[in-house]
Formats: C-alpha cells, structure tokens, sequence
C-alpha cells in the first residue's frame, strides 16, 4: 500500500489531491503506518489525506461516497486507484484531456497487477486482465457500452453526483 501511495503522489499534474482511505481495517497496525506515511508525505509538500473509518457501511461503496462528501466543491474529476497499483506517473496528464468533451462522463484505463512474474496467481490475473481490456473493452468501447471497471479509472464528479454517488448494496463499486 505504501508503494501505491508514493506512485499517487509521484503522479505529474497539477493541483492534484490524494485522499487515502482505509475502511473497516481493525488493527491499527496495519493503518497506523499508511497514516504515518500520509502525514510524512504532506510535511514534504503534497496534498494527501488520510482517513481511517472503522466499522464502516457499504463496503468499497461506502467509503467512495464518504469521499465525495469530504473532497472539495472545486474537485471535477475523480479518480479511483486500487491499495494494491502502481499508478504511472503520465496517467492523469494521458486521460484527463478526454474530459474536454463534455459527453465524456468517466474513463477507463487498463490494469495490471505487479508483481505478477512471481506469482501464479497475479499472472493468470495479469493474462485475464490483459485480454479484458485490450479485446474486450476495445469492443465495449466500438458500441460506447464500456464499464467502469473499478480501479484506475476517472469519473467527472458532477456525473457521479448525478447518478447518486456509489451502489452500496453491492460489494464491489464495478
């Protein structure tokens, strides 16, 4: 997780924000050191937060929504990233012009796991990812029919808040 938030923070655009949120980890052994580096981050100049919420409703749904309620009016776009992606550097400054067309509601970036050359399992999910985003989203994209898949994606906030914010009756936010 830290790693993913060093890439986020590493990210080249400007007036970025970073709002890491941690739901429903009991031991704080294993968010206090997320905290720790937020705050470590933010003494050294980047705009990140860190939010803890315990015992927290509407799964990955739920904190999305927290979010939106605690990120700025001036906020436009929001992006979703993963605990466990390494965000390149480029991505905003590669997706965020599509957003000049105002038609555009969200996009959509492929993923990819790390790690997986050393991993059976990260490799059957990188193999399965990669044929999911470049066959069959590449398809959904032809028939304007492409999903949000959940991670590294960025929805224009005013399109989030029209549809309700985040379905919380289902686990994942997809």
């Amino acid at each position: 997780m830290i790693e993913t938030i060093r890439s986020l923070v590493a990210i080249d655009y400007p007036a970025l924000r970073v709002l890491v949120i941690d739901n429903n980890t009991e031991d704080p052994e294993l968010w206090r050191p997320l905290e720790a580096e937020c705050a470590a981050l933010r003494e050294a100049g980047h705009q990140i937060e860190f939010a803890h919420l315990p015992n927290w409703p509407g799964f990955k749904a739920g904190a999305l929504n927290w979010a939106s309620k605690h990120i700025g009016p001036d906020v436009e776009i929001v992006g979703v990233v993963d605990a466990d992606y390494v965000v390149d550097p480029g991505w905003l400054r590669a997706t965020v012009p599509h957003f000049s067309d105002p038609a555009v509601a969200f996009v959509q970036t492929p993923q990819d796991y790390r790690g997986w050359e050393t991993s059976a399992f990260y490799r059957a999910c990188y193999v399965g990812f990669a044929y999911f985003f470049k066959v069959g989203m590449v398809s959904r994209d032809h028939w304007n029919a492409i999903i949000f898949a959940g991670t590294m994606g960025l929805i224009r906030r005013s399109v989030l808040d029209e549809v309700g914010g985040w379905d919380e009756q289902i686990i994942t936010q997809d």
